[in-house]
């Protein structure tokens, strides 16, 4: 069982045949991303308790603030139908070179999912963080990706932090 502090490595193997299948899907969706200007390739799936399904990709421009991350494609997708996200793939890869670690979400989709948990069944979703071969799959919780993300009814979720005084 993942804690909110921890972080478990496994290979493809070693996931359950659901679990490779998402995977499957968050590199299908990151081929389908606009590569004119990407030298960057990530495609996300996020899985809901309800069973739903919603892929996202990276989509670059020249400007940076016209991109959008592939996890925010995603939840963007998944606000408008059922939020529940319980599980939430990452794989990425370089035009030149494969990722040896595993692939990270950003600072602000890390923000956005964590939002997205005040109207949803799931307050700390669990994250597949693959490297581009699959031999390094991060397994961790959102809670563990940001401590201490804002909320704007409670300010922070300072529950699963150790404080010392």
């Amino acid at each position: 069982m993942i804690d909110n502090r921890s972080i478990s490595l496994a290979s493809f193997d070693d996931l359950d045949l659901c679990d490779q299948n998402m995977i499957k899907y968050a590199i299908e969706w990151a081929e389908k991303g606009f590569p004119k200007h990407r030298n960057t390739f990530v495609g996300c799936a996020m899985a809901t308790i309800n069973g739903n399904i919603f892929c996202g990709t990276h989509i670059a421009h020249r400007r940076m603030h016209a991109s959008t991350c592939a996890e925010r494609m995603a939840l963007e997708k998944a606000q408008l139908s059922d939020p529940n996200i319980d599980k939430i793939y990452v794989w990425g890869k370089r035009r030149d070179r494969d990722f040896a670690n595993p692939v990270s979400s950003c600072g602000c989709c890390r923000q956005l999912i964590a939002e997205n948990t005040n109207h949803s069944e799931v307050k700390n979703p669990t994250f597949y963080l693959c490297n581009t071969d699959l031999s390094s799959i991060a397994i961790t919780k959102l809670r563990c990706l940001l401590p201490l993300a804002f909320d704007r009814e409670f300010g922070c979720y300072l529950d699963d932090c150790q404080i010392r005084g």
